[in-house]
């Protein structure tokens, strides 16, 4: 089992939102959707949308929310379908999640770096296709909080088969958090996934000796995890 067994799994489903590279405040934003009533009515409004407008709409959202445990929401690179933003404050009433958080205590004493730096890439037909997401920054453990050695997160609701296109955003970063921090600990068998196999469990901050925590998983290597956990998903059943 990759990360453990899931025991606290969000699964409903919300809707979404425009068009403005440049907003960063909540208030640019409900100026910019008409007011605060035009912001929360977003999901009904937007859940038709798909594509460029579907995205930008979902980032205003998104930003409207101030969510405690997403910061630095940003759009990243020229197209638009790419964001980054950081995670952190994990939730406190499992042990997972008290683990990580001074885990990333110890991050920023020792490093300077409070957060999970996080990465979501959109397809142009999204929502009919699902989006990919992974760590950035910093180094993780192997095989902990259903993320990869090269910090794709190998969530189940992200693969085609089992996306729907009436999720949005909001929902799979609260399934992320949820995989993150509230699963059991297992164990990994060599050959099921890259790597030597070992102890899976909560997302774990990995603090090597000789490498450098805050090094940038490589992309092109995510995306290969990615691809092989979604090959074995339609062969075998979701089992990581």
């Amino acid at each position: 089992m990759f990360g453990g067994k899931r025991t606290g799994w969000y699964e409903e489903v919300a809707g979404t939102p425009s068009d403005v590279k440049g907003v960063k405040s909540v208030k640019e934003i409900k100026a910019f959707s008409g007011g605060a009533e035009n912001v929360q009515a977003m999901p009904a409004v937007w859940q038709a949308k798909s594509g460029q407008t579907r995205v930008t709409g979902e980032f205003l959202y998104l930003k409207s929310l101030e969510l405690p445990w997403v910061y630095d929401l940003q759009i990243f690179g020229a197209t638009g379908l790419t964001w980054r933003l950081r995670l952190k404050n994990f939730p406190k009433g499992t042990k997972g999640g008290r683990e990580l958080n001074a885990d990333l205590d110890r991050l920023k004493r020792e490093h300077g770096q409070d957060s999970l730096l996080m990465e979501i890439d959109f397809p142009t037909d999204y929502p009919h296709s699902p989006p990919f997401m992974r760590i950035v920054t910093p180094m993780t453990e192997w095989y902990t909080g259903f993320v990869s050695c090269d910090g794709a997160l190998l969530l189940e609701p992200l693969t085609a088969q089992a996306w729907k296109s009436n999720m949005c955003i909001e929902d799979v970063l609260v399934a992320a958090i949820y995989a993150m921090t509230d699963c059991e600990k297992g164990m990994v068998a060599a050959g099921r996934v890259a790597g030597p196999g070992g102890a899976s469990g909560p997302l774990r901050i990995h603090f090597p000796a000789q490498a450098n925590v805050l090094a940038e998983h490589n992309k092109d290597a995510a995306k290969v995890s990615f691809s092989r956990m979604e090959a074995s998903t339609r062969t075998n059943g979701f089992n990581f």
